[in-house]
């Protein structure tokens, strides 16, 4: 009765299936668990997280043939998703090979055999020791029949259930209607379409709905059988003798069927052998792609979504060793046939891939330049075969990339070189164009990325323009292939980066804002995929660099917040993926120089100590990723700064030790790489305004001149990097100070007049607000020595800044002291007003120069009291800020 209650039961979910069915919508993740029985006969299917309209697409972006670099926050390749949703004990095999095309109503269908066969044996379609297995079992259709598990399973509901979870979607069910109506059918004891009655079986059934005519007809056939027992007899010796004969006879003519068949068969056979032979051939290939598919949905269906869950990385990095040998079967495979060779250098390719996700990064280069062997073998003999040729392109791209991954820029230049020369040829003559252009695009997004960070701008403009120009082409021809509008969008990073260096900021923003509208509408339609989120998060920083080149403090730290925001989200819903805890630490680190510059070194100090613990953690890790040793060097001479700042030396002494030995090691490991070099100077330069802190001079200078030669050096070899010029300004200021420090007046003197000779040459060549503005408080600084051509400038350059960016209060400040060096109170005060309007804390620098106006005009009695607060200010904030 119980059984029978939950058939009928099981009928009303197939029903309202059908009904979701009838509105467009599917389920997706139909299992016993989402199925709900009330007290009176109530039943209720829950759990619709899954489901979607079944005419709304789900496409997650693939690499294409060739990798795509990323230009996240850390700088890591892009990846590859899959889209396997649902249980996978219950998931239709569709689903389970993350084919997101093919999952409809027919996938809800399994999922409803699934679930009556869990009703039938009290167990899963399949089971296995682990995800892996699980899914394999789903996608090749390894399922025991019910009966095999329980012989109680009546024969038809033994059908319907294998019916419904039939491997092939047109084997199931059409309707879930017709599903229900069969289990209907089996109740009421009438015959299902699955299963046709056999003579027993009707006979059986008839007996049952007519059991009183079948008791009086049984006992006629019993007296009638008895009469026709006796004349069987004779009847049956006449049929024997009949039959020998008829045998016979069926001898003869079989002996001269077979003779006509085995000669039919001779004649036909050279022809018959090359059929076979083709035969074999195809199902050679089609057995080498089925295996290597499965393996593929393993990595992209599986591992891939596994990457973005907590607790499972140990089975994720078990699963992707197992996928790379399951790989390295496939490439190993020997054949003649240009097809299978095609196919196994992909499989190389792909190996590779594994490998760099483990981090075997000399095993990925080993399977990469295997896979780049067999396609040049291929081409050897048959340099027309335009499939090998792409897939050569792919191997070259892919170690380019892994080459730029471990800091080696020379041989990753050449491979893209080979590489765009290659592809601009097939998209000029080759048939498969999409693909070529496809993959030039990516090659010369990896390309100027490349040139960027060896400072090589021009270049890597024209290379950027060029992918960008490309990938426009094809969002215009395939707007639904969203890889194309991501690849768009980290153009634009690029090209915003390279006008940042090369002094058109204001096109930098726009292309950089560009860029997260981009991402903004695909985040909409996907607001929780990681890589969309990640690559927003890395626009917004780019976007608040260029809001400070420009002094914009407000736009810097909304920009800041943004990707806070985007990263928090990754690391609080992702907690054990590294890359989202990196970021997460490196863009406070960014927010935390804001702070140090307005003032705030207490809470910046308290920032970067929290960072500086997963940036160290992650370098130890991973002493080959140069990237890590950057963040960890950039961050401890933050921190360094800041503790200066407070007074605390042996703390800043400490960790700007850190800095300068982690930037000398990537300066030698990378001397080409410009930023490594720029970061060192910098480092050193701040090390010696330390020594001169602490009265070590000589050692200091010694110092300070180290870092001029550097920058000398930087700016001399790239020359369109104009934030070189400011930096070597701005370290050459730091040895006046230094120098005069000392007593050193002369030398000082000079030094001061090349600091500002240098800051006017970069600021003829981008006038960027902040170069401005550095300059103006290095010449307020020495306000006992301006001459009145000197103050016109600072007063013009004041001007400039506040034009340009109305919204600084720094710049409002300083205005105001440049008016009260040109006599101008009534402007010096309103200048001052204005800056007080915008300051959210107010700094030390405001308090300093409304004391100096009001001295200047001969109120010192109003100055004094000011003039004790900007002492106290300093006593609680930056005890060791010796600018101020």
């Amino acid at each position: 009765v119980e059984f029978m209650q939950l058939l009928r039961q099981f009928v009303h979910v197939c029903q309202t299936i059908g009904y979701a069915h009838s509105r467009g919508i599917i389920h997706r993740d139909l299992k016993p668990s989402n199925i709900m029985l009330g007290k009176y006969g109530e039943t209720f299917v829950v759990d619709w997280g899954l489901a979607k309209p079944v005419d709304s697409e789900e496409e997650y972006p693939t690499e294409g043939k060739i990798s795509m670099q990323s230009f996240s926050g850390s700088g890591s390749q892009a990846t590859q998703m899959g889209s396997t949703v649902g249980t996978p004990e219950f998931m239709s095999p569709e689903q389970a090979d993350g084919r997101i095309e093919d999952v409809g109503p027919i996938s809800d269908i399994y999922c409803l055999g699934a679930t009556l066969y869990y009703l039938l044996t009290r167990e899963p379609p399949v089971s296995g020791r682990n995800l892996y297995d699980i899914v394999e079992r789903v996608s090749g259709g390894d399922i025991r029949k019910p009966r095999e598990l329980n012989a109680n399973v009546p024969k038809a509901l033994d059908a319907i259930c294998m019916k419904a979870i039939a491997l092939k979607a047109e084997d199931r069910y059409q309707e879930a209607e017709d599903l229900a109506a069969d289990i209907e059918k089996w109740i009421a004891d009438e015959p299902v379409s699955v299963a046709p009655d056999s003579l027993l079986d009707r006979g059986r059934r008839w007996f049952r709905h007519h059991r009183g005519l079948a008791v009086t007809g049984l006992v006629s056939l019993v007296v009638v059988a008895g009469i026709a027992s006796v004349s069987s007899v004779f009847i049956n010796r006449a049929r024997l003798a009949e039959a020998d004969q008829r045998s016979k006879a069926e001898d003869a003519t079989e002996v001269a069927r077979q003779t006509a068949a085995a000669n039919l068969k001779l004649a036909n056979s050279e022809r018959a052998a090359k059929q076979e032979a083709q035969s074999r051939r195809q199902e050679a290939l089609a057995n080498f792609k089925q295996a290597r598919s499965a393996v593929d949905t393993a990595l992209t269906g599986i591992s891939e979504i596994l990457k973005y869950y907590p607790g499972v990385q140990r089975a994720r990095v078990g699963l992707l060793e197992k996928v790379a040998e399951d790989y390295l079967k496939f490439a190993s495979q020997k054949s003649d046939d240009e097809e299978i060779q095609v196919e196994s250098g992909r499989a190389f390719l792909r190996l590779g891939e594994v490998r760099q996700t483990l981090n075997e990064l000399d095993r990925a280069e080993e399977a990469f330049g295997n896979g780049e062997k067999r396609f040049r073998e291929i081409l050897e003999v048959n340099p027309g075969n335009e499939t090998a040729a792409l897939e050569l392109a792919t191997a070259l791209t892919k170690r380019a990339i892994l080459a730029e991954l471990r800091g080696d820029h020379a041989p990753a230049n050449e491979l893209y070189d080979e590489v765009i020369l290659e592809l601009r040829n097939r998209v000029k003559t080759g048939k498969q164009q999409d693909l070529a252009r496809e993959g030039l695009a990516t090659a010369l997004s990896n390309r100027a990325g490349l040139q960027l960070s060896l400072g090589d701008v021009r270049p890597a403009e024209s290379a950027a323009l060029e992918s960008l120009s490309l990938y426009e082409q094809l969002r215009k021809e395939s707007p639904e292939k969203k890889n194309y509008t991501v690849g768009a969008a980290q153009l634009l990073n690029i090209l915003g980066s390279i006008k940042n260096q090369t002094g058109r900021g204001r096109d930098a923003a726009r292309d950089f804002q560009a860029g997260m509208d981009l991402f903004k509408t695909l985040i909409e339609e996907e607001p929780d995929y990681p890589p969309y989120l990640q690559a927003r998060a890395t626009l917004s920083i780019s976007l608040a660099i260029s809001m400070r080149k420009f002094g914009n403090i407000p736009a810097e730290l909304a920009a800041y917040d943004v990707a806070i925001k985007d990263y928090q989200q990754l690391a609080e819903s992702l907690p054990a993926i590294p890359e989202f805890q990196e970021n997460l630490a490196l863009t406070p680190t960014d927010v935390a120089q804001v702070w140090q510059e307005t003032g705030n070194s207490r809470k910046a100090v308290e920032i970067l100590t929290r960072a500086i613990v997963v940036f160290d953690r992650l370098y130890q890790q991973h002493v080959d990723v140069p990237r890590y040793g950057e963040e960890l060097g950039a961050c401890s001479g933050v921190l360094g700064f800041a503790h200066a700042s407070l007074g605390n030396l042996p703390e800043a002494d400490r960790f700007l030790k850190i800095a300068r030995d982690v930037f000398s090691e990537l300066v030698q490991l990378n001397p080409a790489v410009g930023q490594y070099q720029h970061r060192l100077a910098i480092t050193n330069s701040q090390v010696a305004q330390l020594l001169a802190m602490d009265q070590q001079h000589v050692k200091a200078i010694e110092t300070v001149d180290g870092a001029l030669k550097t920058m000398t050096a930087l700016v001399t070899q790239f020359p369109g990097v104009t934030g070189y010029g400011d930096t070597l300004a701005s370290i050459t200021a730091r040895k006046s100070l230094i120098l005069a420090d000392a007593g050193e007046k002369t030398t000082a003197a000079v030094a001061r007049k090349t600091a500002i000779e240098q800051w006017q040459k970069t600021i003829s060549k981008e006038a960027a607000p902040a170069y401005q503005y550095h300059l103006l408080k290095y010449l307020l600084q020495n306000t006992p020595r301006l001459n009145t051509e000197e103050k016109t400038v600072a007063l013009s350059l004041a001007k400039k800044c506040v034009e340009t960016t109305p919204l600084n209060g720094d710049y409002h400040v300083l205005l105001a002291a440049a008016h009260g060096l040109s006599d101008q109170a009534a402007e010096a005060q309103k200048a001052l007003e204005q800056a007080a309007t915008l300051r959210t804390e107010p700094h030390v620098r405001d308090l300093l120069v409304e004391a100096w106006l009001l001295a200047l005009s001969g109120n010192s009695s109003k100055a004094e009291p000011i003039l004790e607060k900007a002492r106290e200010w300093l006593a609680e904030n930056q005890p060791g800020n010796t600018e101020m």
